[in-house]
């Protein structure tokens, strides 16, 4: 998959490249109201996409030689035993990430997940100062859920990375450095930034990065 998508970027491919990565949103819940939520309006009580239809989803991607899934949601850790279920399905076909905001990555849910066989999380973590990340997750435990996370994740063998979405008050050589520091602390292998998007809870604000924020 990365030798693909650094053929992609670079545009030294002679012919089309299929389509490397399938990101599967499998809930429509969390306990979370984060203030960049893509999904801000779409979170609900109830599952969209039943453990069959998922079940027939991945079937294809297998069929497609999919080789990367991204398991999302919502919180995904929220339906944790169809999460089991469909990574044992594709296991042998593809690699499976998860992406959460640390919520119920327990010791012994990671060490199931990494059995099912999980390669890594995507831990959302959207400042490395506490008390604002916190807010901006609207919950007092956010953040130490991220920390109990990255060191459950560790101890298995899942691989942790932490997954910032910039805003304009992150956009900084200080904050990023600050943000990036405490990656290293972590021992977090790498990185991934996102750019905010006027979609979910970010409709209509200002939220895009200016040319030097970028």
């Amino acid at each position: 998959m990365i030798s693909q998508e650094i053929k992609r970027a670079s545009g030294h491919t002679s012919g089309e490249i299929p389509l490397q990565t399938l990101i599967l949103s499998i809930s429509s819940r969390c306990h979370y109201h984060c203030e960049h939520c893509y999904e801000g309006k779409n979170l609900k009580q109830w599952e969209a996409l039943s453990i069959a239809d998922l079940t027939k989803l991945l079937r294809e991607a297998i069929k497609l030689g999919i080789p990367h899934i991204q398991i999302g949601g919502g919180e995904p850790m929220l339906r944790f035993d169809d999460m089991l279920r469909l990574i044992k399905l594709g296991r042998d076909h593809m690699e499976f990430w998860v992406s959460t905001s640390g919520y119920g990555l327990t010791r012994d849910k990671a060490w199931d997940l990494k059995v099912a066989g999980l390669t890594g999380a995507n831990i959302s973590l959207d400042h490395w100062d506490e008390e604002k990340h916190n807010r901006f997750r609207d919950h007092p435990e956010a953040y130490i859920r991220v920390m109990e996370a990255v060191e459950n994740c560790k101890v298995v063998g899942i691989i942790p990375n932490l997954t910032l979405c910039i805003t304009h008050e992150m956009a900084s050589e200080e904050q990023l450095m600050n943000y990036m520091e405490l990656a290293r602390k972590l021992e977090i292998p790498f990185v991934r930034f996102l750019e905010a998007r006027k979609a979910g809870n970010y409709a209509g604000k200002d939220v895009l990065l200016t040319g030097q924020e970028q």
